[in-house]
């Protein structure tokens, strides 16, 4: 029984930690498309992007394993 409780417990934290990874990513994305950022700053903040966007999408496929292995389980 104390699985799901720490389950539960840890879903709020993991959730706003992916929250705070897209908006953070959409804002560098943003930052990009209007074109006003400089070169010099610009890459620092290019390589932070690709580091969110492989974070997240490395979580995303675990959690989507979860997901699948939830639903084959037996109840």
């Amino acid at each position: 029984m104390s699985n799901p409780k720490s389950t539960d417990h840890s879903e709020p934290q993991e959730q706003v930690n992916l929250t705070e990874a897209f908006t953070e990513l959409e804002q560098l994305v943003q930052e990009f498309e209007t074109g006003d950022i400089d070169l010099e700053k610009g890459i620092p903040k290019f390589k932070k992007g690709l580091a969110l966007a492989s974070m997240l999408k490395k979580r995303l496929q675990e959690i989507e394993k979860d997901v699948y292995k939830r639903q084959t389980l037996p109840s």
